[in-house]
């Protein structure tokens, strides 16, 4: 794998699903290319130790399935990240395929 140092220099990032599989994998990419990143993962066990591999700034534990967990999350990463650029959207959610557009909030 060839880094770019300096790639995500100045850049933030969410990764959810952060504390393992691809989650992980672009998390620690995006840290060993200058980023900063905040992981949210439901294992808090999982996260700590995804904490030391990948130099996350921040780590949250919680269900990305919960709209109103996730409003709290992305406020208390952006305090501190400071700003938020980039989203991953790698957790894994069950049920209903759709759009995101068209995703219901409710389910």
């Amino acid at each position: 794998m060839t880094i770019y140092s300096g790639r995500f220099s100045g850049r933030t990032a969410i990764v959810t699903g952060g504390a393992s599989g691809l989650g992980l994998e672009t998390a620690k990419r995006i840290a060993a290319e200058g980023g900063k990143v905040c992981l949210w993962d439901l294992n808090p066990d999982a996260l700590a130790a995804a904490k030391k591999e990948t130099g996350a700034t921040h780590t949250l534990a919680l269900d990305v399935s919960d709209a109103k967990a996730v409003e709290a999350a992305a406020a208390e990463s952006q305090k501190a990240l400071g700003k938020i650029d980039i989203l991953i959207n790698s957790a894994g959610i069950t049920g209903a395929t759709h759009t995101v557009v068209d995703y219901p909030i409710d389910s």
